[in-house]
């Protein structure tokens, strides 16, 4: 009984505070001084900010242009650009390299730059370029043996079967297919090396 008796006043204690717990913050909210964020981010009283008169008008900032910024954070972290590099950091692999300016022209650097070097499946592109030019794209082409069996990368062409030409273009342009860049190099010049003149020529 006794134990009834202490539950029921603990609960009429929780529901008196929380009917009065409204006004007690409301009168909190209205004692406290309104604040807001200055320009410096620091918390001042609204009655300390200057009243704005009716007829002044409003500051207009002005923004910094990208030059300016690009010059304040060299400024700040101690970067110098130089124009042009004149050396390079760090060590190159490479055997030789060749870096110009796109829109002038200048050479920027030049490591061995005419050293005579194998272009490797940089070719491809142009392969897939004359061939995209010569087919329409529904034109079948046969596989011979000789392009059947060239080394990897390849997409396994039969010998004797015959492909559309554009599914050959994009196995050389995507799957950089060596077999497939033969195939069509036959067809459009009738042999390697006569396709090898072509791509000279182009």
């Amino acid at each position: 009984m006794g134990s009834f008796f202490c539950r029921r006043l603990l609960s009429v204690f929780l529901l008196v505070f929380l009917l009065a717990s409204p006004a007690v913050a409301q009168n909190d909210v209205k004692k406290t001084k309104g604040v807001s964020l200055d320009t410096s981010h620091k918390f001042v009283p609204k009655q300390a900010q200057a009243k704005k008169k009716p007829n002044e008008k409003a500051q207009t900032v002005k923004r910094p242009s990208v030059q300016e910024l690009k010059r304040k954070v060299a400024e700040q972290y101690n970067v110098v650009a130089a124009e042009v590099p004149t050396e390079l950091q760090g060590k190159l692999t490479c055997r030789s390299a060749y870096v110009m300016d796109a829109k002038t022209g200048k050479v920027l650097y030049d490591l061995s730059a005419d050293r005579p070097g194998q272009p490797a499946s940089t070719i491809k592109v142009l392969t897939g370029l004359i061939a995209i030019e010569s087919f329409t794209g529904n034109e079948m082409v046969r596989t011979s043996a000789y392009a059947a069996n060239m080394p990897a990368s390849k997409i396994y062409l039969r010998k004797g079967a015959s492909y559309q030409a554009s599914d050959l273009i994009n196995a050389v342009l995507l799957a950089s297919a060596n077999d497939a860049s033969v195939a069509l190099a036959e067809k459009l010049a009738g042999s390697e090396q006569a396709f090898a003149r072509l791509m000279t020529k182009k």
